[in-house]
């Protein structure tokens, strides 16, 4: 007789503090980590939006296509520098010190027309 499959945890697993959108995972990762980081889908914070995407790109696993886990990847790099950003906020009082040295590796950065043309120092408020 063969043995029974063990039941698996994550089958078990219910989420009650980030509500994302239907197909949010199919989308850029700009995309993706704006979204994880608004108080509507993540009401707790982004790092709860951060874990649910670690969560998805764990379950996902081999039935990720390389180009969707690099994309997934990306969101979650987003999405961790927001974290970090917010908590580097809170620590300085809400100034924010950056110093910019990619072009266009901080959509906030761009959304708020910084110049990256070449190494900057920015120290903005809140």
């Amino acid at each position: 007789m063969a043995a029974a499959k063990p039941k698996r945890w994550v089958a078990k697993v219910k989420t009650e503090s980030t509500h994302p959108p239907e197909g949010l995972f199919t989308k850029s990762a700009s995309t993706i980590s704006r979204s994880l980081a608004s108080k509507k889908v993540s009401p707790k914070g982004p790092a709860s939006g951060l874990r649910m995407l670690s969560y998805f790109i764990n379950r996902g696993g081999k039935g990720l296509s390389a180009e969707r886990r690099a994309t997934l990847e990306r969101a979650k790099i987003l999405l961790s520098n927001r974290v970090h950003r917010e908590k580097e906020q809170r620590k300085h009082g809400g100034v924010m010190i950056v110093l910019a040295l990619n072009p266009g590796s901080d959509s906030l950065l761009v959304e708020r027309g910084l110049d990256f043309s070449t190494p900057r120092l920015y120290i903005l408020d809140g």
